[in-house]
């Protein structure tokens, strides 16, 4: 009986190890920026990918804010008070093919490959023309991201802020499911007319030099969920059972066996 009981805890001392190291490993593949020691006691730091503002182009839509001294000539630039002109969408004026948009008073003027920035030099000049200090802004109203797989709130993200990095996606869309995988989020980008394919990894902080580190408008983020989930969608009953009937025989053959030991 005394030899009975030593089988039976080893044996459950190997099944709790054996779990014990599954939900280690779990756990590390969840933790992200992993190369940052749990007992660090100064500042880690890492050099970061510089941020180039996006450039204007056609199909976008700007929202022009113009502020003057004049209440009534601020809401002639306001978009609202262009309800009427087709070159106004519902949130701001869309870049013709051409890159231009069209501006009361001041009329077409080009923006296309332009940064915000520029393009707010650029008014504001054509606008000191007509009025004394006027004061100019322009923000893309279309920075669209579109969040895809394991996260909390798939689907089109969109901000007024163009400096949005992929940490900052991930978090405006609810964070990562705990069944997405870290270290292989896949970005999808139109560039030059190609797409590009590129895997990030979350888990190290080593994404902060990544030139994809930085989104641009229509980028595609794709959060791939684990095997766990994987063989879950793929759920196949006839599997299941055959791997219970192993199971279970090996269960019964494996306590006939420390039974009979036991009696000799």
């Amino acid at each position: 009986m005394q030899g009975f009981t030593v089988k039976a805890k080893s044996v459950l001392a190997i099944v709790l190890i054996t779990i014990a190291m599954v939900g280690c490993r779990g756990a590390k593949k969840v933790a992200y920026f992993q190369d940052v020691a749990d007992s660090l006691y100064y500042p880690m730091y890492r050099d970061r990918v510089e941020f180039k503002e996006p450039v204007i182009q056609a199909n976008d839509i700007l929202t022009v804010q113009i502020n003057t001294l004049d209440p009534d000539n601020t809401a002639m630039f306001s978009a609202s008070a262009l309800d009427g002109d087709k070159t106004q969408s519902a949130k701001g004026y869309m870049v013709a093919k051409d890159g231009t948009i069209e501006l009361p008073l001041i009329g077409n003027i080009a923006v296309g490959g332009l940064t915000t920035t520029q393009a707010k030099d650029l008014i504001k000049e054509r606008v000191t023309k007509y009025y004394k200090d006027p004061v100019v802004n322009v923000r893309f109203a279309n920075f669209t991201v579109m969040m895809l797989g394991e996260v909390g709130r798939p689907g089109p993200l969109t901000v007024s802020n163009e400096k949005m990095s992929v940490v900052d996606a991930i978090a405006l869309s609810g964070d990562l499911g705990i069944q997405g995988k870290r270290d292989n989020i896949m970005l999808i980008r139109e560039e030059n007319g190609k797409k590009t394919f590129v895997r990030l990894n979350i888990n190290s902080t080593d994404i902060y030099k990544s030139q994809y580190f930085y989104l641009k408008s229509g980028d595609v983020v794709y959060v791939e969920p684990n095997v766990v989930k994987k063989r879950a969608a793929t759920y196949d009953a006839t599997r299941d059972r055959l791997i219970s009937y192993v199971i279970s025989a090996t269960t019964l053959f494996t306590s006939i066996y420390i039974i009979t030991t036991r009696n000799n």
